[in-house]
């Protein structure tokens, strides 16, 4: 499997995975439950009711962390918690992804970081980590990805899993495009590509920005999660925390 076809393989499993951003902001922002429902029938009254009892009963099962240091991916990588965001573990990053967001199970999420905004509203932004053991990539590799290639197939493994997808009860997904070129920073061994897609009937897209931190053996996979319109706030966030003593450096990655 060369580089490319690998690549888009992971990206997509990432990007079907992780990235359903499945909030109402309408729902879910800070407005009181009255502040929602003037013009809404009393048997969808009920059901909003019902869906606020069952996210606040979720909530309770949670033990986000917001100071100290984390060590995730089997020792591989240490984080002290930034500034502005909680820390979720695998159980509560679950919890999170599929009860409340509504994505597909998995088990690949090792942890999360979500800013202190809560889990919804407009000015969420997520960040999904995982270690991936896919081997060591060279700059080379890197900095010859065919990026419009890559879209290509990303666009058609996503529209190919949307029957399944609609089958299981979510919504499809539709790959809109890269929301930001994508490049390859070879000074610190990291890969970006920021996808835009639409979920379903959705009013506004969701952007989604991988960031790959490549290894000696493999990589360290961070997706942020937000709405479209969040792209500078995301990327002032990894400004942030990887520019910050966040992330402790370990063997196994070249780029921290």
């Amino acid at each position: 499997m060369n580089f490319s076809t690998k690549a888009t393989y992971i990206l997509c499993a990432l990007f079907l995975l992780n990235s359903s951003y499945a909030q109402d902001d309408e729902l879910y922002e800070n407005d009181t439950i009255e502040e929602n429902t003037e013009e809404i029938s009393n048997a969808e009254l009920q059901e909003l009711i019902q869906q606020f009892t069952i996210i606040d009963s979720l909530s309770k099962l949670m033990n986000p962390d917001s100071t100290g240091t984390k060590t995730i991916s089997d020792g591989k990588v240490t984080i002290t918690i930034p500034q502005g965001f909680y820390f979720l573990d695998a159980k509560d990053s679950k919890i999170l992804l599929e009860e409340m967001w509504g994505n597909p199970p998995s088990d690949d999420t090792e942890a999360m970081l979500v800013t202190k905004d809560g889990y919804f509203g407009d000015s969420v932004i997520a960040i999904t980590m995982q270690y991936t053991n896919d081997g060591h990539i060279e700059d080379k590799d890197a900095e010859d990805i065919n990026y419009d290639e890559l879209l290509e197939e990303m666009q058609t493994s996503a529209e190919a899993n949307n029957p399944q997808r609609i089958e299981m009860g979510y919504n499809p997904i539709s790959i809109i495009g890269w929301a930001s070129t994508p490049f390859y920073d070879q000074v610190s061994k990291k890969l970006h590509w920021a996808k835009e897609a639409k979920f379903g009937d959705a009013e506004e897209n969701t952007l989604n920005y991988d960031l790959r931190i490549l290894g000696r053996e493999g990589s360290m996979d961070l997706t942020f999660i937000a709405g479209i319109n969040q792209l500078d706030d995301v990327k002032n966030s990894i400004n942030t925390i990887m520019g910050g003593s966040y992330f402790y450096k370990r063997k196994y990655l070249l780029g921290l």
